[in-house]
Order: C-alpha cells, then structure tokens, then sequence
C-alpha cells in the first residue's frame, strides 16, 4: 500500500502515467479483488467493497476517463460470473450486478472529476510558483531552481554569468502610469533579450521589474560583448501606449566559477552588483567580493560600532598637511581607527564606507569632531595650533540639527571656529544641492572652513565649484599617484590649480608618495599636500613630535 500511496501522490501532481504498467497493474488489482471475494465465499460478504481501491487508483491516476472505465471494469467482474454464495452455487440477479456496476461506475467518475479538478489546480499552483502572473516569464523560483540544475550539473562548463537588468528611472514611469507599465517594459526587454542573445542558459523575470539572465560556456571578452550588445538593444525605446520611452537599463553581474554553489547568495550578490551600477550610473559591473558592503562581517561590525563608540575601542590618528613652498606643517586630515578587543586594528574601508550607507555615520561623525576639538586644546597647551579637518558625508548634511552640534562642540572646546575644516565630496551634494550649499555656507559664515574634497571625480565639479562656499579643494588623490605616467594628468592638475587660484581658492594634493611628484606640485604653484611621502597618519603625540621637529 505504501508503494501505491507514492505512486498516487506522483501522479496527483501531474507526473506523466506510463500506460502499458498501469494499466496491467489495475488490472492485476481488479482480478485480485475477483479472487479474494470468490474465495471468501462470494459476493454477500463484505470482500466486494475492496473493488473501491483500483477503482480510486485508476481514477488517481488516469482521471475520469480511467476511473469510468476501472468502475465498469470492476462492476462486471464481480457481476455474472460471481455468485451469491460460491458453496450454494446462488446467482445474482441482474439488477443486483447492475447497480453495483453503476454504483462503482459513479464512484469511478466522481472521484476522477475531483482528481481532474485538483490535478489542475495544484498544475495551477506550481505554474505560479515558477512564473509571473503578470507577464508569463518564469521568475525567481524558476531561476533559484535553474541556477541549481547548472551550479550542481558535472556536464556543465563553467564558468556561468549570471545577469540582472534593472532601470534607474523605472519608479518614475510606475508612478506616471502605474504598475502595468512595468509589466509591458518587462516583457518587450524579454523579447528583446531572446532577439540579442542567440545562445543562453535561461532568461527570467527577476524581482518584479527586473530580468536575469544566465550566460556561459564563452570567454569573458565575448560576455562583454553581449552585455554590450544587451545594452545597446535596450536603449531603444520602449512603447506603452504608442507614447516611446526611454528606460536607463543597467547590468550587474556575478561569475559562477563554483565557489558559491547556493542560488539564494548568487542572486543577493547580483544584485548587489546591479544596485551598484545604478547607484554609480555605469552600463554594466560585475560583483566583487572585497566591494560587498552587506557581508555578514561587515554587517556584524555595523551591529558594533555604537558600542565601540561608547567603549573607547575608536581612535583618531592624523595625516600631516604641509604648505610646499615652505614645508611647515600647517594642519592634518582626522582619519578614525577602530582598535577592535577581538579583531584588532580593523581598517576603516571596512567600516566607513557601510557607516555611511546608515544613520550609524551621524553619531561616528559627532564623536570624531568631539575626540579632535579636544585633541586640539590639548595641542595648545604645546602651543602648537594647527587647523583639522574632517570628512562629512551626505547623511552628515542632511541630519536634523548637524550644523548646531558642530557650533555646540566648537563652543564646548574653545577652538576657533577657522581652526575647523570640513571636507565634504560632490557626491555629498547630489541628494539635494541646493539645502546642501545653503547649509555649508550658513558654516562658511561662521567661519569654519569649508572643502571641496576628491575633486576631478564628480560629475560637475566646474558648476558646484562657483557655488559651494569652499575656500580650498583637495585633487583627488588618483590624479596625484599617477601624475608620472602621463602627461595629460599633469595637466588636469595643473589646470585645476590656476582654476581654484582664479577662484581665491587654495588647492591641497593628496597622495603624495614621492619627491617627483612633490616638485611639479611645487613647479605648478600647489599650495599644500598630503601623503606618505610627508608622513603616513600617525597619533596625535607623534603628529606634537612631528610639528616640533619641522
């Protein structure tokens, strides 16, 4: 029984019935019901009710039709050729055997009827499980399962690609024209991906708006260019309505080379690697490990950090800023270290960069200024007095009451508010410009000295440049690091520098690892730099020691 009971619970959800057996198989359970009532004794004693079990399996497994049949198949058998009582040789009557025909018959059909109906339904059920109702392409679940079937698969050539598209603007449309809109995107990308890409392991509707796709078996130069080709398909525009749109498509990627064999963390890390090249507004990037900011260490070290905060474990150490032309040491950049019980001095790239994707940036970004103001007061009593600086995030700019805790600290140290410098990045300024500027210059006027750090990597440093109330601007230190292999960069630099100067703006270089570097920005006029060629970031007696020595 228990091997019919598994067999009826395959076909239940819809396996395929391999006829021939089957069919043997019932017929084999009618002729032993047949044989079990004849000897018993015949068809007065209770043994005939046992025809109800192939009766129900044929149902189970062939549907209305195949209990019809079992049911007439078992009303005859134990029909004419079964007697009453098999010691007495007494017959039935006809109508006796036909409406036990008719009864099993009904049962047969019943019961096929309810199979059929459920048989559907489940079919139903699982066909959502694996695809969208909405634009008919399977989803997630079918890719977990394909991912699966591949990652697992001896026979498939690795590495795989797996791929997700997703749209920047896609919000703006939904809210425009609501959620159908979407779906109509989805499946004219679906189509344009199936006319694109010639060979695939799978196309899908990924989380609702997106689409995944899995690609293998090719050298990573023909992957580029099919992501190229992918991209180039999707700035077509696309019709809702007859109204053409146009939709910012966007990639991100992750190799499968058998590392990471669970679905659930390859897409996580795609998507990770699609909301990255959103939020930095590329074509395509692909996933790296070493970038992943939601990694559980990291994420563990985030659940930490207030009480790091509060328990001392953070530290500043300072970078030295000298002014090149006479090598005195004027100010230093407060760079944090987390001197971690367990872990030890953990890096702040480790924790910095997640910080400040959190409000967990705010009360860091308070301490900082706090432990260096005080830090400052201390140095007065060496009479060394040199300027700080500090780096403000966007979540700093747009924090409830942030410029009254900068004036508060100033006034709760007696450090003169020019002795204090924020550095804040363009990217700071994107979310809202306009609060932003208005914000640094109501600080400008209180004369703490504004920044304009990472300049040259923006993506309008020219136009915030004439608005920001910044008196300096720091070049990036990519620019500085590779002066010496190529000229052209010599010349950004030295382009932005009589730019900040025609601005009565000072200019400070960043990355100064060398004494080549050290005399173009010499040549070029550079007012400051900043580097291990001057002195890695030390504490702050080692930074007293430095100042008294130069």
């Amino acid at each position: 029984m228990d091997i019919l009971s598994k067999t009826a619970e395959r076909y239940l959800y819809g396996a395929k019935p391999k006829v021939i057996p089957l069919v043997l198989l019932i017929t084999g359970m009618i002729v032993a019901v047949y044989c079990l009532v004849y000897f018993t004794g015949g068809i007065k004693f209770v043994y005939s009710h046992s025809m109800y079990i192939p009766i129900i399996f044929a149902a189970l497994v062939f549907g209305v039709r195949g209990g019809i049949v079992a049911g007439i198949a078992g009303g005859l058998a134990l029909g004419p050729y079964m007697p009453i009582d098999v010691i007495t040789g007494e017959q039935q009557h006809l109508i006796n055997w036909l409406y036990r025909t008719g009864f099993f018959t009904l049962i047969g059909a019943f019961t096929g009827v309810s199979i059929d109906l459920l048989r559907e339904r489940l079919n139903d059920i699982n066909w959502l499980m694996n695809n969208d109702q909405y634009t008919d392409l399977p989803n997630d679940q079918s890719l977990i399962n394909r991912l699966d079937e591949l990652v697992n698969s001896p026979d498939v050539k690795k590495p795989l690609y797996l791929l997700a598209l997703g749209s920047s603007n896609i919000t703006t449309l939904k809210n425009t024209f609501g959620f159908s809109v979407v779906h109509l995107i989805v499946q004219q990308m679906n189509k344009r991906l199936h006319e694109t890409l010639l060979f695939n392991n799978g196309i899908f509707n990924h989380h609702v708006e997106q689409m995944a796709v899995i690609l293998g078996g090719e050298d990573r130069a023909i992957i580029d260019q099919q992501i190229n080709d992918i991209i180039a398909a999707m700035k077509v525009p696309f019709i809702y309505e007859n109204i053409p749109m146009h939709i910012d498509v966007h990639v991100g990627g992750i190799i499968i080379d058998g590392k990471d064999t669970d679905a659930d963390t390859l897409q996580r890390k795609v998507d990770i690697a699609l909301n990255h090249a959103i939020d930095e507004k590329i074509d395509y990037y692909f996933y790296k490990e070493e970038e992943d900011k939601t990694s559980k260490i990291n994420i563990g070290l985030l659940g930490s950090l207030n009480h790091a905060i509060e328990s001392n474990q953070l530290i500043l150490h300072y970078q030295p800023k000298i002014d090149i032309a006479s090598k005195k040491l004027l100010g230093a950049e407060a760079l944090i270290r987390w001197e971690h019980p367990v872990d030890g001095m953990i890096p702040p790239g480790n924790f910095i960069p997640q910080a400040e994707q959190t409000n967990l940036i705010n009360p860091l970004t308070k301490w900082v200024v706090d432990k260096a103001l005080s830090q400052m007061t201390a140095w007065d009593q060496h009479g060394f007095y040199p300027a700080v600086s500090i780096n403000i995030s966007t979540r700093n700019l747009h924090a409830p009451g942030f410029e009254d805790t900068i004036y508060d600290l100033l006034e709760k140290h007696s450090v003169p508010s020019y002795r204090l410098e924020l550095e804040v990045t363009e990217s700071a300024l994107m979310k809202n410009p306009k609060y932003a500027i208005a914000l640094l210059s109501r600080l400008a006027n209180a004369e703490i000295t504004i920044s304009l750090d990472d300049f040259g990597t923006g993506y309008s440093s020219l136009e915030y440049l004439c608005k920001l109330p910044a008196t300096s601007i720091k070049i990036d230190q990519y620019f500085v690091k590779n002066l010496s292999k190529d000229d052209g960069i010599k010349n950004i630099i030295e382009s932005a520098t009589r730019l900040a100067h025609s601005l009565d703006m000072t200019v400070v270089a960043e990355g100064v690892e060398d004494e080549e570097s050290m005399n173009f920005l010499s040549d070029i006029g550079c007012d400051f730099a900043q580097g291990y060629f001057i002195s890695r970031p030390v504490p702050e007696k080692e930074l007293l020691a430095f100042a008294l020595a130069n």
